[in-house]
């Protein structure tokens, strides 16, 4: 480091002179090569600057569009959920409609099964009857047969 500048620094404590006129008196002091070697190094924070100015926006601009990728997925997510509830509703209506229908359908059945035996027991009284009365009219066939056999032959 220059020398020139701690006797500039002490310098400004102690007296009111402006900070600009030290610093031009420094750099009228310090040789040529100090001077480039300033700009140079003025030079590269000036590109890391512009180079990290770059990199922020292009965060920035990626951080916009991830948040408008997030809200487009939330409202999607959102949607969905909207959606999974409607068919889970649906779902519940379906098994509740199908418990129902096959309630009435086993009652049918039992209905048709108890009309079935009903039809059987009603089938089979009347074809007892019919036999019955079959040998009935058989046993009565006979005695008319035989009554007319008596009157025959008592004329």
């Amino acid at each position: 480091m220059y020398v020139g500048c701690m006797h500039h620094c002490q310098y400004l404590r102690r007296s009111s002179v402006s900070l600009l006129a030290i610093i031009g008196f420094s750099l009228l002091r310090w040789p040529m090569e100090s001077n480039l070697r300033l700009l140079e190094e003025n030079e590269k924070l000036s590109n890391e600057y512009k180079l990290a100015q770059l990199k922020l926006d292009r965060k920035a601009e990626a951080l916009l569009i991830i948040s408008q990728e997030l809200a487009s997925c939330q409202d999607e997510r959102d949607n969905l959920q909207r959606k999974c509830a409607e068919l889970a509703l649906k779902c519940r209506e379906q098994r509740r409609l199908l418990k129902a229908q096959k309630i009435r359908e086993q009652q049918a059945e039992q209905t048709s099964r108890k009309d079935q035996a009903d039809i059987l027991q009603t089938l089979n009284r009347v074809n007892d009857e019919n036999r019955a009365l079959s040998a009935e009219i058989e046993h009565l066939n006979a005695e008319l047969a035989e009554a007319h056999g008596d009157a025959k032959a008592s004329i």
